[in-house]
């Protein structure tokens, strides 16, 4: 005949206690993986930054000298950040930070004199500085050193 072999009550509470222990051991595995991959330690995915107005070459080849502020802002858009003091100056500045973490500054400068735009500084230049019907003359330009 054979045995029925019956477990006892310790080996029964020794079962359920490595139970118990392999199932905290996997939830206390799935919460440091989320932690890491919190801290980047998991590559996941971050988006490209683009903060200020985007001005591109071809907007600053569309300016011409005389043209009115509001002509400009047609053009360009309106600066994200007006100065109170000089409202004849106006700063554009852009930065892009790509997924690795490189960032890109890129600034524009204009100056209006009797409400008309006289001088374009910063990161780019106009491509053909031509006389416009409005105002006649050039755009001066000032060069600034690109800070990236």
């Amino acid at each position: 005949m054979f045995r029925i072999r019956q477990e006892s009550d310790k080996v029964k509470t020794l079962r359920k206690k490595f139970a118990v222990r392999s199932g905290l051991l996997v939830c206390a595995g799935a919460v440091a993986l989320v932690l890491a991959s919190a801290c980047q330690v998991i590559k996941m995915h971050r988006p490209v930054l683009q903060q200020g107005n985007l001005i591109t070459q071809t907007m600053v080849d569309e300016l011409k000298p005389g043209m009115t502020k509001e002509q400009v802002a047609f053009v360009l858009g309106r600066p994200v950040h007006l100065n109170t003091f000089n409202t004849n100056h106006w700063d554009y500045i852009y930065t892009l930070e790509d997924r690795e973490g490189e960032r890109v500054r890129k600034h524009l400068s204009v100056t209006f004199e009797n409400e008309k735009l006289v001088e374009i500084g910063g990161d780019f230049a106009p491509g053909e500085l031509t006389d416009s019907e409005e105002g006649g003359g050039e755009i001066q330009t000032s060069g600034m050193e690109a800070s990236q």
